[in-house]
């Protein structure tokens, strides 16, 4: 279990490195930045599932757009909706 569970995770983030290398950004903060992510996400899934609100998963949503976007180059700043 904690095999499989370990090889989704290090799935995940890698998927996430690569769409982040795919649109500018470094291997390294790519790798970085995937990994904070899916530990993120899931400890805001944990949070809402326990405070019953969507607010930690918006809180994670925001914060990631600013990180993600500080690492991408483009032409205007990353959209944060809210």
């Amino acid at each position: 279990m904690q095999a499989a569970s370990a090889a989704t995770f290090a799935g995940w983030a890698d998927k996430i490195a690569a769409a982040l290398v795919g649109a500018g950004a470094e291997p390294v903060a790519a790798k970085s930045i995937a990994s904070m992510s899916v530990s993120a996400v899931e400890g805001a899934i944990a949070q809402s599932r326990g405070a019953r609100s969507v607010e930690p998963l918006d809180d994670v949503r925001i914060a990631l757009s600013r990180v993600i976007g500080s690492v991408i180059p483009a032409a205007a700043p990353p959209r944060v909706v809210s």
